[in-house]
């Protein structure tokens, strides 16, 4: 038993290691089970959704349903329009729906689904290394670089 539990312990780093250079398979895996297959459908959805939950406020409004949440998170880091302000307490208000939807109706015609998938894995990135990250912040630059 002993032996076991010390295999255990010094294989976690050696198990560590291996998903560094695996990061984008467990990202694109968790990606696959989120079904984002249409860049439409996404922001449609999405921004239908927003629209609905800040109907009828003034000021801006607390964001508590994860999807939303993430949504917010990817297109704040796609558009870099500052509507997050910290990660964790998401707000919104009915202003910014409006300039989201005013954002896509612009580049909606720019965003494939690459582009969106490759922002939606970046909270699943956490596993590569400073070089490999800076490497897919420089990819993001440039895909950010063809919206207006």
């Amino acid at each position: 038993m002993k032996t076991i539990i010390l295999f255990l312990c010094l294989s976690c780093p050696i198990v560590l290691l291996g998903q560094e250079r695996d990061a984008f398979v467990v990202a694109d895996s968790i990606l696959e089970t989120k079904h984002i297959n249409d860049v439409d459908s996404v922001f449609t959805t999405n921004i239908v959704a927003l629209y609905r939950y800040t109907k009828g406020i003034s000021g801006k409004k607390v964001v508590h349903n994860p999807v939303l949440k993430e949504f917010i998170w990817v297109y704040d880091t796609m558009s870099q329009q500052g509507i997050v302000n910290t990660p964790h307490v998401i707000s919104i208000s009915k202003d910014d729906v409006l300039t989201m939807q005013k954002w896509y109706r612009k580049n909606k015609e720019r965003i494939t689904i690459s582009d969106l998938r490759a922002f939606y894995r970046v909270p699943y990135l956490f596993l590569l290394n400073d070089q490999e990250l800076d490497s897919y912040n420089a990819e993001l630059d440039k895909i950010r670089d063809g919206y207006e």
